[in-house]
């Protein structure tokens, strides 16, 4: 199995999901990839985005932090691995501590390490058709035994972040501009 989630066709094993937005493909892309729309909507529900440092390139990072409803931080990077604009996406995400090292999942101690997401953008109609793989990367059997066992999880909280970039694409195509500080 590659380790590049290359394409809309999965390997068995790998995390998927599509989701519908009923917006352009560019601003899909948009709200994926630039900070200052990544900080409106992405992560689960109710948590805030403290800090995003994006450097948007082949071998870059995406880092950032954010606060649950309880008030714990979390710390997550993501290394960008490929890069296609508008239409494809590939990052290797982490959870880490503060200084950016790799850590395990703060509730699930044998998640794996990195897992290796792939998106695929279609544009049909002026709707974007997303589709998401996931897979897990350098895992041993127990970790991925634990990423399978998790899907409900993951396929629940990707639901409710895709909820979430909805409805952030519904206020940037109904305002005024596309411009992120726009709120």
């Amino acid at each position: 199995m590659s380790s590049d989630p290359s394409g809309p066709i999965p390997a068995s094993g790998d995390f998927v999901l599509t989701h519908v937005f009923d917006a352009t493909r560019d601003l899909v892309w948009n709200a994926c990839t630039q900070p200052d729309h990544l900080a409106r909507w992405w992560g689960p529900l109710g948590f805030k985005m403290l800090t995003t440092d994006v450097n948007f390139r082949p071998g870059s990072l995406f880092r950032y932090s954010r606060q649950a409803p309880d008030g714990t931080t979390t710390w997550g990077r993501g290394e960008y691995r490929t890069i296609e604009p508008p239409k494809r996406l590939v990052v290797v995400v982490s959870f880490t501590d503060p200084e950016g090292h790799t850590t395990r999942h703060p509730k699930e101690s044998d998640w794996p390490l990195s897992m290796v997401a792939g998106a695929t953008l279609e544009e049909q109609g002026g709707r974007t058709f997303l589709t998401l793989i996931v897979r897990p990367e350098g895992a041993t059997d127990s970790e991925r035994q634990s990423f399978r066992a998790g899907r409900d999880s993951m396929k629940q909280g990707f639901s409710v972040v895709f909820a979430a970039l909805a409805a952030y694409l519904g206020k940037r195509q109904n305002g005024p501009s596309q411009d992120p500080s726009a709120a």
